[in-house]
């Protein structure tokens, strides 16, 4: 029987690792949506200024209630409980209905003055994301015939991509 090697060690370490770290943070999505309803139009203008996009949230219900927010706020309609609730109509059921957007509205932040600490975790975690699908298919490619130099420039070019997709630049 052979001895694992040094780094099929480390690689193993690396991906326990990174299974064992969550790669999104429900608490900063709800909280996101949370301040959104409770002060929609500071707050969702604060938020695209920061870059937050619908692929910020991992949980498809938060994907989707955003997604109405948004709606709402560019068509110049304040986003509350009851525009998003309205705009949303049946799809809200898909959404954890109107008993999770009640809870995202009144129990998800306790002030709007939090959206900046729940959109850098949400960053976070999205960052985390991507960061796992890079490292993914380097892994991939890794096992193939690549070069190693060409496999290396290709996985940074995807990682700044992947920066530069979150950050504030539009």
């Amino acid at each position: 029987k052979q001895e694992p090697q040094r780094d099929d060690l480390e690689r193993a370490r690396r991906l326990l690792r990174m299974n064992t770290t969550p790669s999104y943070n429900t608490t900063a999505e709800a909280g996101i949506i949370g301040c959104l309803l409770w002060d929609g139009e500071s707050c969702y203008h604060e938020a695209r200024a920061s870059g937050l996009k619908a692929d910020w949230f991992h949980d498809i219900r938060n994907v989707e209630i955003y997604r109405a927010v948004e709606a709402l706020e560019l068509s110049g309609t304040p986003a509350t409980f009851h525009t998003v609730k309205n705009r949303m109509g049946t799809s809200l059921e898909r959404s954890g209905g109107e008993a999770y957007l009640l809870e995202l509205s009144r129990n998800s932040s306790p002030s709007p003055e939090m959206l900046p600490i729940f959109l850098e975790e949400a960053r976070t975690a999205l960052l985390r994301r991507k960061a796992a699908s890079i490292a993914s298919e380097a892994s991939d490619l890794a096992g193939g015939s690549a070069d190693g130099e060409e496999l290396l420039l290709s996985m940074s070019a995807k990682a700044i991509e992947a920066v530069d997709s979150v950050s504030q630049r539009e």
